[in-house]
């Protein structure tokens, strides 16, 4: 190989490495979501829009959990080997636009569009559960069910023992 062709070739080399550098983290947000198996998502960034990726759930072995991301969410996609195409997306980062629900330290809180809520206070000692006004709150374990409402209460089982003092 010549001077010329060397330098060349180490050249393309040095700007296929900053390429893949420049990529390897990007922070964009989420353009579209496919929520059937397998489930996937596209984030952009600027004016381009990734392929489909699959996003992190934070539990997917024995322990699975089901939170897509949504549309306008903002994300960091990692791109190993800054290869956009093996890429994954990492949800979850508040914006103006998605505040957080809460500013307490010892809380854990999900928010939900309707206004539900789901919360524990590990200094109050608190779990909440709150639905929206027209929402209901099921607990059910086998044939027995236990149903909240804003307009009563329904307790479902086939075996009642009664109330105890």
């Amino acid at each position: 190989m010549t001077g010329e062709k060397a330098r060349m070739s180490d050249n393309y080399a040095i700007n296929e490495i900053d390429r893949r550098l420049a990529v390897l983290l990007a922070a964009g947000t989420i353009e579209e979501v496919r929520h059937s198996p397998p489930a996937r998502a596209r984030v952009r960034i600027g004016g381009w829009v990734s392929a489909w990726l699959p996003w992190t759930s934070f539990a997917a072995g024995q322990v699975r959990r089901w939170r897509p991301p949504s549309k306008g969410e903002q994300v960091l996609m990692l791109n190993p080997s800054g290869l956009p195409e093996g890429g994954f997306i990492l949800p979850g980062f508040n914006t103006n636009q998605h505040a957080q629900p809460d500013q307490r330290p010892h809380a854990t809180v999900e928010q939900m569009p309707d206004g539900a809520k789901v919360e524990y206070d590990w200094q109050a000692h608190q779990y909440l559960v709150e639905a929206p006004p027209n929402g209901r709150i099921v607990l059910r374990v086998g044939a027995t069910e236990l149903e909240l409402r804003s307009d009563g209460v329904t307790l479902r089982t086939p075996k009642f023992e009664g109330v105890q003092a």
